[in-house]
């Protein structure tokens, strides 16, 4: 019978590999982790503080969730439609351009129409949770335009 002995290269190879399948294993933990975390897409979006609303929030009724948010065309496509459904199709008509806001710490839209500052109005605003998408809030507000002139 032949005896087999282990040479340094053998013993270097092997440990070469115990460290790339620990390294693997480890980076696969790692993404998992990360699966978790919801990225949220830094557009040209502003910052908010959902505690500043919390008074739209105490009066919201609003059951429906619409599933996660991660960037401005899904806030915009929830806006749109529950102001469509709150305000009418032809409230709509006015606002195109519309303003975002992110709370980073609560997980938070808030999405407001923005009116070129010479016309007066009432100004929707919704907020919307980022991780189920739930409406926790609808309103209007007048225009600072419209405060001032009165």
């Amino acid at each position: 019978m032949k005896e087999f002995k282990f040479n340094g290269k053998v013993i270097i190879i092997a440990g070469i590999i115990v460290a790339l399948v620990c390294f693997g294993g480890f980076k696969l933990l790692a993404l998992e982790k990360e699966k978790g975390k919801r990225t949220i897409i830094k557009e040209d979006i502003g910052e908010f503080k959902l505690s500043d609303y919390y008074i739209y929030i105490k009066e919201a009724v609003f059951d429906k969730k619409f599933g996660e948010v991660t960037d401005c065309d899904k806030a915009r496509k929830i806006a749109e439609d529950v102001w469509k459904e709150n305000y009418g199709v032809e409230s709509m008509e006015k606002y195109k351009a519309l303003l975002f806001y992110y709370d980073f710490q609560e997980d938070a839209w808030l999405v407001k129409a923005d009116i070129p500052e010479n016309k007066v109005d009432r100004v929707p605003h919704i907020l919307i949770d980022s991780k189920e998408g739930k409406v926790l809030g609808i309103w209007r507000e007048m225009t600072s335009v419209a405060m001032n002139g009165l």
